[in-house]
């Protein structure tokens, strides 16, 4: 026998002993006592952070909160002020000290120059909603975007209902900023 067939056998046996052997007809395999992890009592299992539970329309990193205005105007409305007061509530139990961001919105009618002044007023009358009622001015910061960012944009169908989405205010507190 040659030596370079007798090296090629050789490396056959080894391979073939390194294979999975399964045990003859009859004979069960041997099996393996895996231990369960140890899982701590209840107790001592930490929660979620309380700051992190908000029960607000997005969870995520970016909480947000809209409310809307009737078309030409920045005045708050009962559901609004309603819905002003249910997010200082919220803030303060869980964001205290944070940042809230207030975006005024308009609809596409009008002018450039006069929806861009409505929606900063839109966003200074909210704004001032907070801090009557409790909030730090220094935790606010308002922004006027005008009809640059539409939540809806024109439908044929339904053109008056997508019209009044575009007339909100936006709140926005980013999760970062949160103490």
């Amino acid at each position: 026998m040659s030596r370079g067939l007798f090296i090629v056998l050789l490396c056959g046996l080894a391979l073939s002993a390194c294979g999975e052997k399964t045990p003859p007809p009859g004979v069960s395999a041997p099996v393996q006592k895996v231990k369960p992890p140890e899982v701590p009592p209840p107790e001592m299992i930490p929660g979620p952070d309380p700051r992190y539970i908000v029960p607000w329309p997005r969870l995520g990193d970016r909480i947000e909160d809209r409310i809307f205005f009737a078309r030409s105007s920045a005045r708050l409305s009962a559901k609004s002020t309603s819905k002003l007061d249910r997010f200082i509530s919220l803030f303060n139990k869980y964001c205290r000290g944070g940042k809230v961001t207030i975006e005024g919105h308009t609809d596409l009618t009008g002018t450039r120059d006069r929806n861009m002044a409505l929606s900063e007023r839109r966003a200074l009358a909210a704004a001032r909603y907070l801090v009557a009622h409790g909030l730090d001015a220094g935790e606010i910061n308002s922004v006027g975007y005008g009809w640059l960012n539409p939540a809806v944009l024109s439908n044929s169908k339904h053109p008056d209902k997508n019209i009044a989405e575009n007339r909100r205010v936006v709140l926005i507190v980013n999760r970062k900023d949160c103490p």
